[in-house]
């Protein structure tokens, strides 16, 4: 868990299973779930997701996370979006440096 920089948003990254992670956001004055984002989720999914960077403002925010060998770079900022968005949004870095899915981080 981390608090943004601008001090209004407790974000974290939840686990449900090895198939599936969620970014979530929390108000920190009303503790009321603002914002909500799901990784993976299918059957032949294998998600590995660790930690949230932000702007110096603390109202961007970047995850980059591993599906079985694919790396992909999601950014987004307080506004929860549809599936649609966040597919126009995100980057596989396999495809953009030409990295095979047999690669694996240490």
């Amino acid at each position: 868990m981390s608090i943004s920089f601008d001090s209004t948003r407790a974000l974290t990254v939840t686990k449900k299973d090895d198939k599936e992670s969620y970014i979530k956001m929390y108000d920190l004055n009303t503790s009321e779930l603002t914002f909500e984002e799901q990784i993976g989720g299918q059957p032949d999914q294998y998600i590995k997701v660790k930690e949230i960077e932000q702007n110096s403002k603390g109202n961007y925010y970047a995850t980059v996370y591993i599906d079985d060998g694919k790396f992909f770079l999601r950014t987004f900022g307080k506004t929860t979006r549809t599936a649609e968005e966040i597919e126009e949004n995100e980057v596989n870095i396999n495809e953009m440096i030409g990295l095979d899915d047999y690669t694996i981080p240490n």
